[in-house]
């Protein structure tokens, strides 16, 4: 799928695109000047490369981003993540937690880059895929990439997503998930919070 090869040079270039929008006018973050704290929850369509056999799974990823504001040009926030996806030969789940930092581009284009990590559970539904031909396995994940959240509607973004994860459920097996997600991301308002922090 050509979608996977342009992953592949999406995220080599995320730094760059990071630093262009930490570069940008500073006008662009006047909207959030106010803001102390946000939460957003995001979810949808999950197209994951297993790197086990040579078919895809489908599945969805969702989760939860606590933003702080400290008037720096890289918004951080901590991420809570879930991903499942199933497919012929094997299905994953991951539950990821880490740090992720998020500028902005002409207003609209929100660009962010993450690092997670978690534990994460396989199950090979055609068993010459397994290590010893097991049913199963656990591993520890470590995961990394970004994408880009763009503004549809008040509160809510398109979320375009790609992620690279590190798999070892065995002693001499290593997994490199890659997976694309398209989905929608929903700021939950907060005014009381932000109006009070606004009068200081």
């Amino acid at each position: 799928m050509h979608l996977f090869r342009l992953a592949t040079f999406f995220i080599p270039a995320l730094p760059y695109i990071l630093l262009l929008s930490a570069l940008s006018s500073p006008a662009q973050r006047e909207s959030t000047a106010y803001k102390t704290a946000g939460i957003s929850v995001f979810g949808g369509y999950l197209n994951l490369n297993p790197d086990v056999g040579p078919f895809r799974d489908n599945g969805f990823a969702a989760g939860i981003d606590y933003k702080r504001y400290f008037h720096f040009p890289l918004t951080p926030s901590l991420e809570v993540r879930s991903n499942v996806a199933n497919g012929t030969a094997v299905n994953e789940k991951s539950y990821l937690v880490g740090l992720r930092g998020e500028g902005t581009l002409l207003h609209i284009y929100h660009p962010y880059g993450d690092f997670l990590v978690g534990k994460g559970t396989i199950h090979y539904n055609q068993q010459y895929f397994g290590e010893g031909y097991i049913l199963g396995d656990s591993s520890a994940v470590f995961s990394y990439g970004g994408g880009v959240s763009i503004d549809i509607a008040h509160d809510w973004q398109l979320k375009l997503d790609v992620q690279q994860q590190r798999w070892r459920p065995g002693v001499y097996t290593y997994y490199h998930p890659l997976g694309l997600l398209v989905g929608v991301d929903y700021r939950i308002p907060f005014k009381r919070l932000n109006e009070r922090h606004s009068l200081h």
